[in-house]
């Protein structure tokens, strides 16, 4: 984005567009306060200047000149955008090697316009300022402003990364939190279903997880069929190791982010048991392999760093006003918290509290459970107690 003043006299460079894969060397966008190129002669006498000054982009303020497009002697083109009365107006001077990639350029105010390029799926979007000065009213300033957040907002959408919104794949999911409006997005009023599939995971907007349970079981039959008949003609050892390495993941996927209640866990827990029964062996407890699951995804999440969003995410109070009375929700960490206090209590009867550093960790875990998580020794104590069974 450039803007000008009325002191700017000499181009100002920045190398903000695409490298040039062949040279390795950044293109220039410039910009420049021209104070007129009302007639021809201006305008060629300020292509000679442009080209030598080796910007491909040079965005100009105050031109006077109407609106329209112009080549050049370099042949560079001086595309003018249409101007009020009392405004000096904007244009963009433009490179003959740019004009190819060039997509659009779109007058937003009498003192915004903005130039579009796409570089074979690279975009690069240009914003050109006329600020207003100091004598400008405030209702002059605030439309102004207003007018330059839009822009920038509608510049850095998804076209900046070659995406596109496909309205009619496009779903919006509200928890009970949210006021529920409808959404108007390029003109197509968005869909807001009561759940949604995102990443192999059903959410839904009351944030349980029924479906995705659910879910999750169809697909652990569904890996359980596909083995079923090498599964009952091998030996038992094998049977388990089959059974551990496709059912078991298939139905635990993504379940280091729930919050899963009791009758949830249970569900899990009869679907295995089902299986292993047809397979005869011994079914595993469905609530530890969750849980083991969901401890070595809180262990990289305790040794993020604070600008993760999963980091951000995990210590976030979304509400922004008091709870309601009842029994409050339960949360993610819980479960982590419970198997804490369980591992310092076993910890304590072994006998291992007087351990230098492992006692340090556990009882900095008793405040927050993301503390022990970054002494990877002791969290990795408490993982293999969920796994032993203890």
């Amino acid at each position: 984005m450039f803007g000008r003043s009325t002191t700017d006299t000499e181009i100002t460079e920045a190398s903000y567009g695409p490298k040039n894969r062949r040279k390795g060397n950044d293109f220039h966008i410039g910009s420049l306060n021209v104070r007129s190129i009302s007639d021809q002669s201006k305008a060629e006498a300020f292509d000679l200047l442009a080209v030598n000054s080796g910007c491909k982009v040079i965005a100009l303020q105050e031109t006077k000149r109407k609106e329209g497009e112009w080549v050049l002697s370099s042949g560079a083109e001086l595309i003018c955008t249409r101007r009020e009365a009392r405004e000096g107006g904007l244009a963009f001077w433009i490179h003959k090697d740019w004009l190819d990639s060039l997509v659009e350029t779109k007058r937003e105010s009498d003192r915004i316009s903005t130039a579009s390029f796409d570089f074979h799926g690279s975009h690069l979007h240009v914003i050109n300022v006329y600020a207003p000065t100091s004598a400008a009213n405030e209702t002059q300033s605030d439309k102004f402003y207003k007018d330059l957040k839009k822009s920038k907002s509608d510049c850095n959408g998804c076209p900046k990364y070659g995406l596109n919104i496909n309205p009619s794949k496009t779903q919006i999911l509200m928890n009970k939190y949210v006021t529920r409006s409808d959404i108007d997005i390029l003109n197509t009023r968005m869909k807001s279903p009561k759940k949604v599939k995102y990443l192999g995971r059903t959410f839904a907007d009351d944030g349980s997880l029924t479906e995705e349970v659910a879910r999750r079981i169809r697909a652990g039959w569904a890996a359980f069929n596909a083995i079923r008949r090498e599964l009952l003609q091998s030996p038992q050892k094998t049977r388990i190791r089959l059974l551990t390495t496709t059912v078991i993941p298939a139905m635990t996927y993504g379940c280091e982010t729930w919050t899963s209640k009791e009758a949830d866990t249970k569900r899990l827990q009869r679907a295995v048991s089902n299986m292993f029964e047809i397979a005869g062996c011994d079914p595993p407890d469905m609530e530890k392999q969750v849980l083991r699951r969901k401890l070595k995804w809180a262990g990289h999440v305790s040794r993020m760093k604070y600008d993760r969003w999963a980091k951000i995410v995990s210590e976030w109070d979304p509400r922004g006003s008091a709870r309601p009375r009842g029994r409050p929700p339960k949360r993610w960490a819980d479960d982590i918290k419970d198997s804490i206090k369980i591992f310092i209590h076993n910890e304590a009867l072994r006998g291992n509290l007087g351990h230098g550093r492992r006692r340090i960790g556990i009882l900095e875990a008793r405040r927050a459970w993301s503390t022990v998580g970054r002494d990877r020794v002791t969290w990795r104590s408490l993982v293999r107690s969920i796994q032993d069974g203890n």
